[in-house]
């Protein structure tokens, strides 16, 4: 095969690929979570989470919960304001919401969890006075 049919069969299969839609695990949680100072966005492959102040994480993985509405997504790293820290989350879906924790190990061992609870479909409801709290 010439390098030309090669460079032309490679660029066909990177265009086929490319135009396949992803498939979401039939019990993966899908959809926008709204709540107070947090928003979390749920794909079949993904899930992220921005906290108001707190940056946000990227989990490559979906939520898919256990028969009682549990998950856990393993740490991933996230930078927020030039610092990086392991995030993970560990949560319960029930219904059209999810109550969550976010535990953060940061670069010097400080650990850190704030809990969350957001509503399908709903807005994050950033209050700006998160950030001069913390």
């Amino acid at each position: 095969m010439t390098a030309r049919r090669m460079l032309i069969v490679a660029s066909l299969l990177w265009v086929a690929g490319c135009g396949r839609d992803a498939v979401a695990p039939p019990d993966a949680v899908v959809g926008q979570y709204g709540g107070r100072a947090v928003l979390l966005l749920a794909t079949g492959e993904t899930v992220r989470v921005q906290v108001e102040c707190g940056g946000a994480a990227v989990f490559n993985r979906p939520i898919i919960p256990a028969s009682d509405g549990q998950f856990w997504l393993a740490p991933t790293l996230s930078t927020s304001n030039g610092v990086t820290a392991a995030v993970a989350i560990k949560g319960t879906v029930d219904s059209d919401q999810i109550a969550f924790d976010i535990t953060r190990l940061g670069p010097y061992g400080d650990v850190t969890t704030a809990q969350f609870l957001v509503k399908r479909d709903e807005p994050a409801e950033w209050i700006g006075m998160a950030c001069a709290a913390g």
